[in-house]
């Protein structure tokens, strides 16, 4: 299915979930009920990074416990949203709200888990030995730190009556249990706390009387389950198996569905009534490949919908693959000055050019020069030092100009420099022409004549005389693409690459598997790969660890939340930051007409930092409205912080 899903906000639709602002509260006149006294500071959301992070109100430095603290107004401007495209063939519409963030102070922030109740959401992170877990409502406009405890995982639920219920583990290993009281946040609960033993991977679902049910794998790894009863909790062992996942449909079916990973190509679906129910072995799903993610369900009214990823190695030999072109500012190199721009292709060759304009006067004379450099090694040299080249291709690196404003490197009207292979460090790089428009193109392209390990093209401070450069020239801006998100290519430049290697086409396959089932879970479908890493015929970039199915029950779909990372994962250097976004994939209720490969991103890539996680969940009565959070890089990416979205689905009709 070729058209492209939706990505709006409306106003009609933040106002009717309130959860998403676009300023907060004032830090001198509070609105009634909006800010609450909690232990300590409390962090704004909507903002962008570089905003000024949240302070105190004057006389409270730092915050006191009890205190009451508004984060000032934003005066960052929010990621603009594209505009509403005509509805798709199939009927399947969906949105995504405005980007949030949770964390505006450094730090590195580890996302959990994300819930969505009826009006309500929360998120827990990460950061260093703490869990924060932040909250929103209709009541409160932003999202509020609410908590702050000790512990290394940690995950919540709503009941009925929206309440939240946590059970976290701490670094010992040992899990505890409770559940907020009176609007209470949980660190301040007048709740007991309950000591569930030792284990690992907790998950907590609440039935319809309020009584918990928490799965976990044990010291023995085996899947042991807690159900809270009036006399306290009953413990006992389900089967063997560490990956798993809880799902609940809601207070009116109160059915409970549990997916348990037991096989590298197995998952076994079980099914229970009401949190004191036995559970009782619905199906065994052969998945085929190997699962590399924790198998995830969603149910809604009697539909239910169960996915994972796969991973399927290369049948050649590794060295040999196709290697996606990285695009990535270096500042590392030698010689560099501010941050160079470096195209990097392992095991291949490869054509790549990048474009901006410029503004002249016609017939004005319009000179570009430009630092380069190239890095090009030959597999039969061994290791070398890095930044030097031994035995290299001709990089044939060169600078040019269209004096028309055109966009098509192979042009007639392109004027070039002479093409040179600097493979001992920077060289400056000159051409010349007479402006025909107001507008010029300058193009800096490298294209090495010859297949090595590594071939690396450098760009660095782009010069131009007789006109404005529209692009920057030491590529340090917000807007990031290519394989390595720990840097960044220039605002108004332009990549293009043509990639050729030993093996064309071969690499790992990563696959997202869906399984549905149409009554409560009782039975599910064989599993269907319903996308994969294959872009164009060419198998390129991974799924991460996760994928998150929602049931939109309404319009008769089913859509996979999930993570993917563009470059190659099986790079010689398995470390490598790579561009992570989230990507949506829209299928009907049978698992037909999905969108192709590797799906939709959720938020335009100009709008967020490279994502390294992300968590979905969809409230159980209000089951088109889902809390949708993500972990991304800072701006120096030295850390992470915690991003938040609202996705809906919308019916059409």
């Amino acid at each position: 299915m070729a058209e492209t899903r939706s990505i709006t906000v409306t106003a009609t639709f933040i106002a009717l979930v309130g959860w998403l602002p676009l300023v907060a509260c004032t830090p001198t006149v509070p609105a009634p009920g909006t800010c609450l006294p909690f232990p300590g500071a409390v962090a704004a959301t909507a903002t962008r990074p570089g905003s000024t992070p949240a302070t105190p109100p004057t006389g409270s430095t730092p915050p006191v416990v009890g205190s009451l603290f508004c984060p000032p107004p934003v005066v960052t401007p929010l990621p603009t949203a594209t505009p509403n495209p005509p509805a798709t063939a199939d009927g399947i519409r969906w949105q995504a709200g405005q980007v949030n963030n949770l964390t505006v102070t450094p730090g590195d922030e580890q996302l959990i888990t994300a819930v969505a109740g009826d009006g309500q959401s929360a998120v827990v992170w990460r950061s260093g030995p703490a869990l924060h877990i932040a909250e929103s409502d209709a009541g409160r406009p932003d999202y509020y730190v609410t908590s702050t405890l000790t512990g290394v995982d940690a995950d919540i639920a709503y009941d009925a009556q929206g309440r939240l219920h946590l059970v976290y583990q701490l670094p010992s290993g040992e899990l505890r249990y409770r559940h907020s009281v009176d609007n209470r946040p949980l660190d301040q609960s007048s709740s007991s706390e309950s000591t569930l033993g030792f284990g690992s991977a907790p998950q907590v679902k609440v039935d319809r009387d309020g009584f918990a049910t928490v799965i976990h794998s044990d010291t023995a790894l085996a899947l042991r389950e807690h159900v809270q009863t009036p006399g306290g909790w009953v413990s006992h062992v389900i089967l063997p198996g560490t990956q798993a996942h809880l799902a609940y449909a809601g207070p009116e079916s109160d059915v409970f569905v549990l997916a348990v990973q037991q096989t590298p190509t197995q998952v076994a679906v079980l099914k229970k009534i009401g949190g004191g129910g036995t559970w009782i072995l619905r199906a065994v799903l052969t998945s085929p490949a190997s699962i590399s993610s924790r198998p995830r369900i969603d149910m809604h009214a009697r539909s239910a919908a169960l996915a994972w990823i796969t991973h399927a190695p290369a049948a050649t030999d590794p060295t040999q693959l196709a290697r996606e072109a990285t695009l990535a500012a270096e500042t590392t190199w030698p010689q560099a000055t501010g941050a160079a721009q470096r195209v990097t292709i392992a095991d291949g060759r490869f054509e790549t050019t990048l474009l901006t304009q410029a503004t002249t006067a016609i017939s004005q004379t319009v000179s570009v020069t430009v630092q380069g450099r190239g890095i090009s090694v030959d597999a039969s040299c061994g290791v070398v030092p890095p930044g030097t080249s031994c035995a290299p291709a001709d990089m044939r690196m060169r600078v040019g100009i269209d004096p028309n404003g055109g966009n098509d490197p192979a042009a007639v009207s392109v004027v070039w420099s002479p093409a040179q292979s600097p493979t001992a460090g920077y060289v400056p790089l000159t051409v010349s022409t007479t402006a025909l428009t107001t507008t010029v193109t300058v193009f800096l392209q490298a294209d090495p004549d010859t297949a090595k390990a590594e071939n690396t093209a450098l760009w660095d401070s782009v010069t131009v005389s007789g006109a404005v450069l529209m692009g920057t020239t030491t590529f340090d801006s917000f807007v990031l693409y290519g394989g390595n998100p720990s840097q960044e290519i220039g605002t108004g430049w332009t990549p293009l690459h043509r990639v050729e290697s030993v093996t064309p086409g071969a690499g790992d396959v990563y696959a997202v598997l869906g399984s549905v089932s149409a009554d409560n879970g009782s039975t599910w479908s064989n599993p269907l790969i319903v996308s994969r890493n294959d872009v164009a015929g060419r198998i390129t970039g991974a799924y991460a660890d996760a994928v998150y199915p929602v049931v939109a029950s309404g319009q008769d779909a089913v859509l996979f939340v999930t993570l993917y990372e563009e470059g190659d994962p099986t790079l010689a250097n398995p470390g490598l930051l790579r561009l992570g976004r989230p990507t949506l994939v829209a299928c009907r209720s049978d698992l037909a007409d999905c969108t192709g490969a590797p799906g939709d991103l959720v938020i335009a890539r100009s709008s967020i930092r490279p994502a390294t996680a992300v968590a979905a969940e969809c409230g159980a009565t209000y089951h088109h409205y889902c809390t949708l959070m993500w972990s991304a890089w800072q701006p120096d990416m030295a850390g992470q912080e915690i991003y938040a979205t609202v996705l809906t689905m919308k019916e059409e009709g």
